[in-house]
């Protein structure tokens, strides 16, 4: 089953959030006045005779907001698709993702709307790759914009500078 969640989650908190103020600016006030009581109490404190659509986008709006924003702009949970990046992460592992660290973007259609920092060489990314916009790629930058990058008998040259190995870990 392949679903967009930011999409759906972005979607919902809308819907929710029409429905919530629409009830506390339209509903809510005609409902009062409508009432023998003007305003009759449950014991929790809720409005007596509120219809179900109102009172679970009630409930639910707060909730989705909170978790879109903290998905959105602060950080994101993703799972590692494949072993490209053993012996460090592993097939299936989890990895929370600082969505602050580059800039914040707008959720679903992904265009920056605040620049803070560039990736710099280490820094484990995550990103769609163009031709294949379901999958996420999770990968270490090698390089930066300027770098001059060879990768030549198996070893690694960046600026001209033998990038030395570092036995991890043998997977054979």
């Amino acid at each position: 089953m392949d679903f967009d969640f930011p999409l759906i989650l972005v979607i919902l908190t809308f819907v929710t959030g029409c429905i919530y103020a629409l009830d506390a600016f339209l509903l809510a006030p005609k409902r009062a006045k409508s009432s023998d009581e003007h305003v009759e109490k449950e014991a929790d404190g809720g409005e007596a005779n509120m219809p179900w659509l109102i009172e679970t986008s009630r409930s639910f709006f707060p909730v989705l907001a909170i978790v879109l924003v903290l998905r959105s702009f602060l950080v994101e949970p993703f799972q590692i698709p494949s072993g490209s990046m053993l012996p460090t992460l592993e097939v299936g592992d989890f990895i929370l993702v600082n969505k602050f660290e580059y800039g914040l973007r707008l959720p679903v259609i992904g265009t920056k709307i605040v620049s803070v920092g560039d990736p710099q060489r280490g820094d484990v990314m995550v990103f769609k790759y163009p031709e294949d916009r379901k999958t996420n790629y999770i990968k270490r930058v090698v390089g930066v914009p300027g770098d001059i990058i060879k990768y030549e008998n198996k070893r690694l040259t960046i600026n001209g500078e033998i990038i030395e190995e570092k036995l991890i870990a043998n997977l054979n």
